[in-house]
Order: C-alpha cells, then structure tokens, then sequence
C-alpha cells in the first residue's frame, strides 16, 4: 500500500497473501506465519525484503516493489523465526538472526522446558546464503537446557565486527 503524505485516502497497487493450499495438511507449526520485517534494499529501491517465519521455518523473500513479483525465497531449516536483520547502504548483503526452537514438535510452548539455539546469518541479494552461524549451550546455573536466542544485530563492515543481542 502506498500514500501521498498530504492525502488520507490509502491507494493499494498491489495485495499479497500467503495461504493454505489444505487446513487438513501439516501441523500448526507448518502453518504458522509470523512476517516479522519488510526492509527495503539499499543499493535497489525497486525491491524489498519480507522476513519472518513461513512454513514453520525462518524466511527471507524478495519482492519486486511495483508488481509485488517475488523473486526468491529462501528458507531455513535450522532457524524458527527472524528476529534482527540489518542491511547497510554500502554492502549488498542481508544480516538477520533468530532462534530455532529445537525441540518445537513435543514441547507445550507455555512450559519451561523449550531449548532454542540461536542463528547469526549473511546472504547476498541473490538469496544465496555466505554464512550460517550457530551458537547454543547450556546456562551453568541453572538445569534448564538450551536458552540461547538472539534478538538484535548490528553489522559494521568497515571493522568487519558483527554484534548480536542474545
């Protein structure tokens, strides 16, 4: 949807909606949708970036932004949600990080016995994948298992440090 700042009527150029092919397929966690961030591309304002959880896994999709095409989407199999992304103007690359709910499929959600690893990732805009980062463990004082989750990043490519919220 876009607007003219100076006008209160909305104008809709394009609609996209992610749906169910069948409600009796799959397992809530496959259906869920969970779109987390629209981010426009730096280097190409013709397209943006939707991120989040699709299918039950973290994705990053490209848009087209005046015909709503997409171009690619990328999943990952080892990462629940997006929480953080970052994109610089002078990088072509994508940073984003989550968590991946390992033990989703037998655990009650509102319990306490849940176990995330955290995922650091860089992808071009290409979707192709440079790098894909892990980091879990077990929190020594206490038994819960692990508890790792990362929830903000920031990316500077002149020192080359990436910093994660975690």
């Amino acid at each position: 949807m876009r607007t003219s700042l100076s006008t209160t009527t909305p104008r809709i150029d394009w609609s996209y909606e992610f749906y169910n092919f069948a409600t009796s397929e799959g397992t809530d966690k496959d259906r869920r949708k969970d779109p987390t961030f629209i981010t426009l591309n730096p280097q190409d304002n013709r397209v943006f970036y939707l991120s989040g959880r699709e299918q039950g896994y973290a994705s990053v999709m490209k848009f087209q932004k005046r015909s709503g095409k997409m171009d690619w989407w990328a999943q990952f199999t080892q990462l629940s949600s997006i929480r953080a992304v970052a994109e610089l103007p002078d990088d072509e690359n994508f940073y984003g990080c989550g968590d991946w709910w390992e033990n989703e499929d037998s655990v009650d959600p509102t319990g306490d016995t849940a176990q995330y690893s955290a995922g650091i990732f860089k992808m071009n805009a290409d979707g192709r994948v440079k790098w894909y980062l892990t980091l879990s463990g077990s929190n020594p004082t206490t038994d819960m298992g692990k508890q790792d989750r990362c929830y903000g990043l920031s990316v500077d490519t002149r020192s080359g440090y990436i910093t994660a919220l975690m």
